[in-house]
């Protein structure tokens, strides 16, 4: 009932405030190989909430349950991310005579995002 009077003046994402929190919801989401591989290097990092992490994992297995073609594209496109992620900090060192530059942080969101994909 209150519910359905705030849907009057608010729109339905502000209005469910007043719902419990147990109450079904759902989701539909799209995104191309670029923005789901993104979405994967940092949501299933080590240093995301574990909530988060759950939840991407869980996106990630009906990824690759449902299409295939979209998985496999984005492990492509997770190994280009990380060459490109490292060309740039190649150039960038180089560019400002820098020398002590590292590209671990890099390497472990690469690595992270890769083993958990590739293990479901």
């Amino acid at each position: 009932f209150t519910y359905n009077k705030l849907l009057d003046k608010y729109k339905k994402e502000v209005a469910r405030v007043v719902l419990p929190m147990g109450t079904y919801t759902k989701l539909y989401i799209g995104g191309n190989v670029f923005a789901w591989t993104n979405f994967f290097i940092y949501r299933l990092d080590k240093a995301a909430q574990d909530v988060t992490r759950a939840t991407a994992t869980l996106m990630a297995r009906e990824i690759k349950q449902y299409n295939k073609s979209m998985y496999n594209a984005i492990l492509d496109e997770l190994e280009l991310w990380h060459l490109r992620k490292l060309n740039f900090i190649d150039d960038f060192a180089t560019s400002y005579g820098l020398k002590d530059i590292s590209s671990k942080h890099i390497t472990n969101l690469y690595n992270n995002a890769k083993n958990i994909l590739k293990e479901l």
